[in-house]
């Protein structure tokens, strides 16, 4: 059991490295997309999709991770937020460049740093949940 419990730990440990590390790449993101809709040009565009598609990497590594949880625990829930804006929305960032798309991605770039926020803080939550049973007596004895 203990060991057991402690490669789950170390899994929600990874998790937490991918998901914070999404998250100061959305937060990156975020702010390209700022100066894209206030007039950025095709250099603050491809710094915005740069730093979106690798958050993504770190999404789905994140999401396998979760995987990993969800066979050892059978409640952990898969990342929701994936930053999947499509082929159509990645061309027409690029193409048309205009601010009805800019406000767009920005907006689901705000979605996902949300959902990669609450997957953090569910993370942390059972991370100590878990230190919580190995830190019990009963652990402690085997029993």
């Amino acid at each position: 059991m203990a060991y057991d419990l402690s490669e789950t730990l170390q899994t929600i440990d990874s998790v937490l490295d991918h998901l914070r590390a999404a998250e100061n790449l959305l937060r990156s993101a975020k702010a390209w997309s700022w100066a894209d809709m206030l007039g950025g040009a095709l250099f603050t565009t491809l710094w915005k999709r740069e730093k979106m598609a690798d958050a993504q990497r770190e999404l789905r590594l994140a999401e396998d991770g979760l995987r990993r949880l969800s066979d050892d625990l059978r409640d952990a829930s898969q990342l929701e937020g994936r930053l999947d804006t499509g082929e159509f929305l990645t061309f027409a960032d690029y193409v048309l460049d205009n601010s009805f798309v800019d406000l767009f991605v920005h907006q689901r770039i705000k979605e996902t740093l949300r959902a990669v926020d609450d997957a953090i803080e569910g993370c942390e939550k059972l991370k100590a949940s878990l230190e919580g049973v190995c830190d019990s007596p009963d652990a402690r004895t085997g029993i």
